[in-house]
């Protein structure tokens, strides 16, 4: 299926999930906290448990979404993307697309789907997301040590 999490309210992010779900040929399965959601499409899933969030991420083959957590997690979870702009909290996103060489999972054009044929190289987003677990682990150790000197 494909997973729409939709943050901002963005009514050309509800006609492209709905186009990629056609495209790819999988049902939409829609996640939100509010009803108003519930005559968007697809299966509509209102205020999921926190497992059932990520389960519906770990297990989906496509995730639309203008929000920064879903994007943490398709990373964590390896998933195929797009990102919607949603102009509002965007600046996250968009240093974490650019700290791991994702830029492009960012939607400019509505009708173009080539997006959806590209595969993620996740070796190499998860070479980079492990050498910034490194470095925070030892940025926090130093810092813990010099506080319990």
């Amino acid at each position: 299926y494909v997973l729409v999490y939709q943050v901002h309210n963005n009514p050309q992010m509800e006609e492209y999930a709905k186009k990629v779900s056609r495209e790819l040929g999988l049902p939409l399965v829609r996640v939100s906290n509010s009803m108003a959601h519930v005559f968007r499409g697809g299966k509509f899933i209102y205020l999921p448990t926190p497992q059932v969030f990520l389960e519906l991420i770990k297990n989906s083959e496509y995730v639309v979404t203008n929000s920064f957590h879903a994007t943490v997690f398709s990373l964590i979870f390896d998933r195929r993307f797009s990102i919607v702009d949603s102009g509002k909290t965007n600046t996250r996103i968009r240093s974490l697309l650019d700290s791991v060489e994702l830029t492009d999972r960012q939607i400019a054009d509505f009708e173009d789907f080539s997006q959806l044929k590209r595969t993620i190289d996740y070796n190499r987003v998860n070479d980079i997301l492990d050498n910034y677990r490194e470095t925070s682990d030892r940025d926090v150790n130093e810092i813990l040590s010099e506080l319990i000197k």
